[in-house]
């Protein structure tokens, strides 16, 4: 299978042919293509001609971030109903799922992998939902943004002053902006302010392990300093 153009139909494919669908822990009720060890990633790798160590599926996973958004919406349903909803560094798209499960008008994953964005719509698919699903996000696309979803996106330097340029645009633009984090290193000391706080477990977790204690949190209208 030839994937090296964008074949988002057989991107899906592979991944329902390699990752069964399970329950997200600790979500009734939604369900995702998710990596274990039985889901033969590696074999997953070798389609695509790398290896399971290069191939870092991070879209077979609900990073914590997401899962403590996901659990906000839950509670809070209005947040997302009949709105235009963005899901940034989308990964598995859960979140936008999410989104158009509780009553959103229109969700987009945005993820510069195009095996993140093939996961979004077999997961969406398996839900029951649809979602649209974009590389990016222009700035000018931003204006018809209502509400800008971003779980963990502080995980690495440069990831990190991408995605607060972005969020910085649509907080001007009159989006709301809420980001879901464990407190990762480029996350923002300060200017953020906590909605609400969710337990949960990140993936490799040992049973013995404490979860994480996942903040939701309102980005600021004055951009705030990410940390050196």
């Amino acid at each position: 299978m030839d994937l090296t153009q964008d074949d988002p139909a057989a991107r899906i494919a592979l991944i329902r042919a390699h990752l069964p669908l399970a329950e997200v822990p600790g979500l009734p009720g939604l369900v995702h293509h998710a990596a274990r060890p039985e889901a033969r990633v590696s074999r997953l790798a070798e389609k695509l001609g790398t290896t399971a160590e290069d191939l870092a599926p991070f879209w077979a996973w609900l990073w914590p971030g997401g899962a403590g958004l996901i659990h906000y919406i839950r509670a809070h349903p209005e947040t997302v109903q009949g709105r235009v909803v963005v899901d940034l560094g989308a990964g598995s798209g859960l979140l936008a799922v999410e989104a158009m499960r509780h009553g959103a008008r229109r969700a987009v994953c945005v993820d510069p992998d195009p095996m993140a964005r093939a996961a979004c719509r077999a997961n969406a698919a398996a839900n029951g939902v649809e979602v649209e699903v974009a590389a990016a996000i222009d700035l000018a696309g931003l204006d018809a943004v209502e509400l800008l979803l971003a779980g963990d996106v502080f995980y690495d330097p440069e990831v990190a002053q991408a995605s607060a340029a972005l969020l910085n645009a649509a907080k001007a633009r009159g989006a709301e902006v809420l980001v879901g984090d464990i407190g990762r290193h480029c996350l923002p000391k300060a200017g953020l302010t906590e909605r609400a706080a969710y337990e949960v477990r990140d993936v490799g977790d040992a049973p013995s392990q404490p979860p994480w204690r996942v903040r939701v949190m309102d980005w600021p209208a004055v951009p705030p300093q990410l940390p050196r």
